[in-house]
Parts: C-alpha cells; sequence; structure tokens
C-alpha cells in the first residue's frame, strides 16, 4: 500500500541517518589513532636518534610495561573479566605474539634501517589485513573499499619516497619491518573475533600483556647493561610519557574498540596517513619543508580514504526489510539484503504471520500513522 511504501522509506532513510552517525565517530576515532601513531614517531625520533638517545629494547621494556600496567587498571574498573576458555586463550596468545612482533619488530629493525624506509613498509599494513581477513570471512569484497586503500597505499609511499634519503639498509632489516607489517595486521584480524566475546578494554590489556610478557624475555636474553636503564636527559622520559599514555595506552583501546564496531579492513585502511601526519608534525614542530610533490601525494591518501569510507557505505547502506523468523509466530528479525540479521533493531510485532512484510520503527521513535501519512 501506499502508507507501506511510506513506512518503508522512512524506516530505511532513519537507518541511513544513524549508519551515518555511526561511521562519522568510526573515521574520527581512527584518524585521531592515527594521528597519535604519527606523534610518536617524531617523539620517538628524538628519544631513539637524538642526541640524548637511548637504548631502543630498554624504551620499548618501559613502554610495554608501562602501558600494561594502565591498561590492567582500565579493565579492572571496568568489572568484565571472567574465566577465560580455551578457544580465547589461543586467540589471545595470537594476539600476544602478533603485537610482540609489532613492538619488537619496530625496535630491530629500526637499528637496521632509517626511519624513512621503516615508515615506507607502513602503507602495506591495509593490504596485508585484507588478505588474512578475507579468507577468514571477517571482510567482503568491495570495489570502491579495494580501490581506496590502493590510492591511499600509492600516496603514502609517495610522501615517504618524496621525503626520505636514499638508504636501503639490511636485507635483513627490510625482512624484519616486512615482518613488523604482517604482525599489525594480524592483530587487527585476530582481535576481531575477541571483541566479539570480551569488552575492548579486557582484549587490550590481554592481548598487550601477553605481548609485553615475550618482550620482557626477550630483554633478558639479550643481557642488557645495567647503565641502559637509566636516563638522564628529560627527552627519552618525555617521549616515554607519551609513547605510553598516547601512543599505547590510548591508541591500542582505541583500536580494539575501533576493530568491535569495524572490519579490520577498514580500521587499517587508515594507516597510510600515518606518514601524511607525520610529515606534517615534523613541518608545524621542526619547521622542515614541505614540497607541493608531497601535498599532492598526501591529497592522494585523502581521496583514498574518502573512497574507503565511501564504499563501506554503500556496502552496508542496504535496503532493510523484516521477515518473519517462524511464519507461525509473531516475532521477527531485522533481515538485510545480503542475508545477515540487525538484532539491534529487532523486537516483537503482532501480526507477523498475516502480514507478507513488515518493518520496525527505531526503539526512540515510532513510525508515521496511517492518519499522519494521510495528512502528509
Amino acid at each position: 500500500t501506499a502508507t507501506g511504501g511510506k513506512q518503508e522509506r522512512w524506516f530505511r532513510q532513519k537507518r541511513k541517518d544513524r549508519m551515518k552517525r555511526g561511521l562519522v565517530t568510526i573515521v574520527g576515532a581512527a584518524l585521531l589513532v592515527q594521528l597519535s601513531f604519527s606523534g610518536w614517531h617524531v617523539l620517538g625520533g628524538v628519544a631513539l636518534n637524538g642526541k640524548n638517545k637511548v637504548n631502543p629494547f630498554v624504551f620499548a621494556l618501559y613502554r610495554e610495561c608501562g602501558a600494561s600496567v594502565l591498561m590492567g587498571m582500565a579493565a579492572l574498573a571496568e568489572g568484565k573479566f571472567r574465566r577465560l576458555d580455551a578457544r580465547s586463550a589461543g586467540l589471545f596468545l595470537a594476539a600476544g605474539l602478533a603485537s610482540f612482533c609489532n613492538v619488537v619488530g619496530t625496535v630491530v629493525a629500526l637499528t637496521l634501517i632509517s626511519s624513512d624506509l621503516y615508515s615506507t613498509y607502513q602503507p602495506t599494513i591495509p593490504i596485508f589485513a585484507t588478505a588474512i581477513a578475507l579468507p577468514l570471512g571477517y571482510e567482503k569484497p568491495n570495489g570502491w573499499i579495494y580501490l581506496g586503500i590502493a590510492a591511499s597505499v600509492a600516496g603514502a609511499i609517495l610522501v615517504e619516497v618524496l621525503n626520505m634519503e636514499a638508504s636501503s639498509g639490511t636485507i635483513l632489516g627490510n625482512l624484519l619491518v616486512v615482518g613488523q607489517c604482517l604482525g599489525g595486521a594480524a592483530l587487527l584480524v585476530v582481535t576481531k573475533p575477541l571483541t566479539d566475546d570480551w569488552s575492548p578494554l579486557v582484549v587490550t590489556f590481554g592481548y598487550y600483556t601477553t605481548g609485553s610478557f615475550f618482550t620482557v624475555i626477550a630483554c633478558l636474553c639479550a643481557r642488557l647493561p645495567l647503565r641502559d636503564f637509566y636516563w638522564s636527559a628529560p627527552e627519552p622520559w618525555a617521549a616515554l610519557a607519551y609513547a605510553v599514555l598516547i601512543g599505547t595506552f590510548f591508541a591500542y583501546e582505541m583500536y580494539s574498540w575501533l576493530v568491535q564496531r569495524a572490519s579490520p579492513t577498514f580500521i587499517a585502511a587508515f594507516c597510510p596517513m600515518q606518514p601524511v601526519f607525520t610529515i606534517l608534525l615534523n613541518f608545524v614542530i621542526f619547521g622542515q619543508g614541505l614540497s607541493s610533490s608531497t601535498a599532492a601525494a598526501g591529497i592522494l591518501v585523502v581521496l583514498g580514504l574518502a573512497l574507503t569510507v565511501y564504499g563501506k557505505f554503500v556496502r552496508d547502506a542496504l535496503p532493510a526489510k523484516l521477515e518473519p523468523r517462524v511464519p507461525s509466530t509473531d516475532s521477527a528479525v531485522l533481515v538485510l539484503e545480503d542475508g545477515s540479521s540487525d538484532a539491534t533493531v529487532a523486537a516483537p510485532f503482532h501480526g507477523a504471520a498475516s502480514q507478507p512484510r513488515a518493518y520496525l520503527p527505531l526503539p526512540d521513535q515510532a513510525p508515521p500513522s496511517q492518519e499522519e501519512s494521510k495528512a502528509q
């Protein structure tokens, strides 16, 4: 009927509006995470490569332990710990190993290759994340998203190539940074099923503490001299404070929150913004030059992200319809055109068996009545 058609259009529009608001929140949070990592790159360069540089293994150890304590306090305050099952234990172990490879791979690689060359590899993380997520069923094929990732990766590589010095480093250093990118991508994918069963705070504390345990073992095996654990200059301590609070605690807690609400590939697609933000921060803080070619490459990254976000919106903004789960009952679930169900807006309604199709209102608002529709 005409009234049913108006109610259908009303429901679809409301669902799209709600999805737009959620998407804006996710995009903003993902950009903040990449900006946090870029700030760590800038300050970390001062701590690890400046005149008062410190042992990178000791810095990583302090960072891991400090962040693990904060994550544990946040998880305890939330109060959502419960008994660990075998499946979750295996996933936490896998995520912890991925976190360890991500952290220690970075530390060791930076001693063998330049930081510019290291940054050049980082845009490969969304490619690796897509390759891992697709066969596991955590990502659905979408041409717009893939096109956006390709454009962002190309732009990010151009940003780094245009600003890096001619340095190839060692073969081992290049292999280690590839392993680090694989670890970062695997971390995003593995935490996805964990966030389905556990809160993001517990997930982050679980895998990051596991990775920190492996870092402690690596530092003990390295037999670091005691003098490396004492820093007299203030710059490394300032960089460590930022790395613990912003570059680790905030960034990784937000990563888990994001992975719970979006696919790993979509979240990884924002990694190419790291080189762009790093160049901009160096320009603002240290006055380093910003060429027009670098700016053009940065614009390409932004356009690629815009395509990725548009692809997610097109993929997820499918018309929704309500169909009875069992024709003889009076309950229904929200069935999307891709075959999945959306339980967040599902609710009982009457007359399901006699209606070939019905539409549920949002929880906080009712659809227009027949009288209101006639008045319109």
